[in-house]
């Protein structure tokens, strides 16, 4: 005797959700990124700059993190794209599910509504 094999799928209003949390996420993960790469310039530039007012800058090493920069903006390219297609892959499902899609339907989780809830369940959602 053999159990069935245990499957989990995917509402559309689940991955509508799961998408907008996704792009939440990762544009604050952006933002860090960004300004982590901006200090770092704005630390070498400071150091070109003070390298031109007198020499001896000249021996005064970049900040540690410069070497991270190629890799930052490697990481921060490759952001920007899974948010460009989060954001198409959120606009295919708003189109797909129609006006109104702000929020999953009462229930959410796909379970039958019944028509009145229970008091504990008003309670619980207020």
């Amino acid at each position: 005797m053999g159990l069935d094999p245990i499957s989990v799928s995917l509402t559309k209003f689940q991955q509508l959700e799961i998408l907008r949390q996704e792009e939440e996420d990762r544009a604050k993960e952006m933002a860090e990124v960004e300004k982590r790469i901006r200090n770092i310039l704005w630390e070498m530039e400071r150091l070109k700059y003070l390298q031109r007012v007198h020499p001896h800058y000249m021996s005064v090493k970049p900040p540690e993190e410069a070497s991270a920069l190629a890799d930052l903006e490697k990481y921060r390219q490759s952001l920007g794209g899974a948010l460009a297609a989060i954001k198409i892959a959120i606009q295919a499902l708003e189109k797909e599910l129609g006006p109104g899609v702000a929020a999953p339907p009462p229930g959410g989780s796909g379970q039958a509504r019944r028509k009145y809830n229970s008091f504990e369940e008003f309670r619980r959602n207020r």
